[in-house]
C-alpha cells in the first residue's frame, strides 16, 4: 500500500521501477502526502478510462472485420478446392503440398477425368449456401491427405455441378459486397465514395482478365480484387491510427490484420498464376442435357 502506518505517524510511498525492480520511494507525510497520493489516484483513474476506451474500440474493430474475414476465408477456401478440382480434372496432382505437375502414367491410361453422363451427374450432390463450403473443404483435406476417393470426387464436382459455379458466383459477389460496404461507408477521411471504389475494382478486374478465361479464372480474379481491396482497407486505417497516435495494443491489432490480409492478397494471387500457368486446355461443364466447353 502507498500508506504505510510507522511510529510517528502515516507516511506515503510511491512504486516506481529501477533497472528492471520496482522500489519504494518516499515521498512524505503531511499535506505534500496527502497532495501526492490525490495525484496518484487521479491517475489511475485516467489510465483506467485509457484502458476502457482502447477495449471498447478494439471490441468494434474486431466487430468491424469480423463477418468481412470470414466471408473472405469462407470464400477463399471454396476458390482453393475449385482450383484443386480443377487441375485433378485434367491429370495434375500435387505432391507433399508443393508444386502442381502432370501425372506420370502409361500413355494406354486416362490422364484426365472421364467425363460422366447426365444420368451420373444428376447423382452428384446437390449444394446449398449451406452445405457447399463443408462438402468442398472436406473434400479438398482429404485430397491432399491422399485420399484418391474423395480427389477423383471433386474433380468431377468441377465438371459436372453446373449448381455449384451459381453457388461461387453468388458467394462472390456477396463478399464483394460485404467489404466495398465496409470501406466505403461515409467517413469524411475516405478516399473513393461507393461509385468511385466500384469503378477501381472493375477497371482490376479487366485488368486482371485474359482472353479465354473460363468460370475458374473469373472466380479467382473476383478473389483477388477482395483481397486487394480488404490490404487497401488495412493500409488506410493503420495509417489513420498511427496519424492519431493510438495506444500501442491498437497499433498491433492493425498491423496484425495488415498482414494478414497481405497473406491473403498474395495468395489469391498465386492460385491464379499457378492455374494460367499451366495452360489448361477447354474443360466441360455439364448444364442440364446440355454440355458446354469453356476453357480452365
Amino acid at each position: 500500500m502507498p500508506w504505510e502506518d510507522r511510529p510517528g505517524g502515516r507516511y506515503y510511498y510511491r512504486a516506481k521501477k529501477s533497472k528492471g525492480k520496482v522500489v519504494k520511494e518516499y515521498v512524505g507525510v503531511g499535506p505534500k502526502a496527502d497532495a501526492a497520493a490525490a495525484e496518484d489516484a487521479h491517475g489511475r483513474e485516467v489510465r483506467a478510462a485509457q484502458r476502457q476506451a482502447t477495449d471498447e474500440h478494439l471490441a468494434t474493430l474486431e466487430q468491424e472485420w469480423a463477418q468481412p474475414l470470414e466471408e473472405f476465408i469462407y470464400f477463399s477456401t471454396l476458390c482453393e478446392a475449385l482450383l484443386a478440382g480443377t487441375l485433378l480434372a485434367q491429370g495434375f496432382h500435387q505432391h507433399d503440398r508443393g508444386a502442381w505437375r502432370k501425372r506420370r502414367i502409361p500413355s494406354t491410361k486416362q490422364t484426365a477425368f472421364e467425363p460422366r453422363t447426365i444420368e451420373t451427374v444428376s447423382k452428384a450432390p446437390h449444394f446449398t449456401p449451406d452445405n457447399v463450403s463443408e462438402v468442398m473443404a472436406d473434400l479438398l483435406r482429404r485430397t491432399k491427405g491422399g485420399d484418391e476417393a474423395a480427389s477423383k470426387h471433386l474433380g468431377s464436382l468441377t465438371q459436372n455441378a453446373p449448381h455449384l459455379w451459381d453457388l461461387l458466383t453468388a458467394l462472390s459477389r456477396q463478399v464483394r459486397a460485404t467489404w466495398i460496404t465496409l470501406v466505403a461507408r461515409p467517413d469524411e477521411n475516405r478516399v473513393l465514395d461507393r461509385e468511385g471504389l466500384e469503378r477501381r475494382l472493375a477497371q482490376l478486374q479487366k485488368d486482371l482478365a485474359a482472353e479465354g478465361d473460363g468460370p475458374v479464372e473469373v472466380l479467382l480474379i473476383d478473389r483477388i480484387v477482395i483481397a486487394w481491396l480488404a490490404v487497401n482497407h488495412s493500409d488506410i486505417q493503420l495509417a489513420e491510427a498511427m496519424r492519431r497516435s493510438v495506444t500501442t495494443r491498437e497499433l498491433k491489432y492493425l498491423e496484425r490484420q495488415q498482414e494478414r490480409t497481405q497473406r491473403n492478397l498474395v495468395r489469391a494471387t498465386q492460385s491464379l498464376a499457378t492455374l494460367r500457368r499451366l495452360r489448361l486446355p477447354a474443360i466441360h461443364v455439364n448444364a442440364g442435357d446440355q454440355q458446354i466447353s469453356v476453357a480452365g
